[in-house]
């Protein structure tokens, strides 16, 4: 066997070990699995910050609707027709939703309100629901594909 010389003593230390470089495969290893597991966690409080974020633009876009009812000014009022679009297309609606959508790209978050009682009226109800579709980032949340957030808020309008 070979040896070498160590501190002026002579220790049987193998020079042709068959083991070497198992501790970087390890650590490599445990650090993919460690790396993957953090930035899945990242990603998942990332998701559950982009709900909250929806379903407060969804709360805010309904706030704003029940006070657009046909008690004000024609020109400022919203409804009663069916309203959709996406947070980018620049109308009043999208202008309610776009600054609540920070983390999310606003092409990508549509919006739909509606009057189900058919008027805007005092007391008559508005309906705003959001979706956005989300794609996955990270290698273990790669199993669940694109992801559907979606909000909805009823209110009634009080002017």
């Amino acid at each position: 066997m070979n040896t070498r010389r160590i501190d002026d003593r002579v220790r049987a230390i193998p020079t042709d070990c068959p083991r070497r470089g198992t501790t970087t495969v390890e650590t490599c290893v445990s650090l993919l699995l460690l790396l993957s597991v953090l930035f899945s966690m990242l990603d998942l409080g990332l998701l559950v910050f982009q709900s909250n974020m929806l379903a407060l633009s969804a709360r805010q876009v309904a706030r704003d609707a029940i006070v657009r009812g046909s008690a004000i000014d024609p020109v400022w009022a919203w409804g009663p027709g069916p309203c959709s679009g996406n947070a980018g297309d620049g109308s009043a609606i999208a202008q309610s939703v776009a600054p609540f959508c920070v983390t999310l790209p606003k092409s990508s978050v549509t919006y739909q309100v509606t009057w189900p009682d058919g008027k805007n009226r005092i007391d008559s109800r508005v309906t705003v629901n959001l979706t956005c579709q989300r794609p996955a980032m990270t290698p273990l949340t790669l199993w669940m594909g694109t992801i559907k957030l979606q909000s909805n808020c009823t209110m009634n309008v009080i002017h």
